[in-house]
């Protein structure tokens, strides 16, 4: 059974959390005290605006034709 993100809470510092990119998923990852929890951008500019550090990295798609 997997947990439902949705419903699961991580509390703590925002200095103490590290907003990563998790390549597999492509979307941001809020990580604390070894516990992973994908967040929306709007999440992750959000906490790292309240301090958290920001490890996130920029994605280039590698399909033929993308624009990216």
């Amino acid at each position: 059974m997997h947990a439902d993100p949705r419903r699961l809470r991580i509390a703590g510092d925002a200095k103490n959390l590290r907003v990563v990119t998790d390549e597999a998923l492509r979307m941001s990852i809020a990580e604390l005290d070894g516990q992973r929890l994908p967040i929306t951008e709007a999440e992750a500019d959000a906490l790292t605006v309240a301090g958290a550090v920001d490890g996130r990295r920029h994605l280039k798609a590698s399909e033929p034709g993308s624009i990216i």
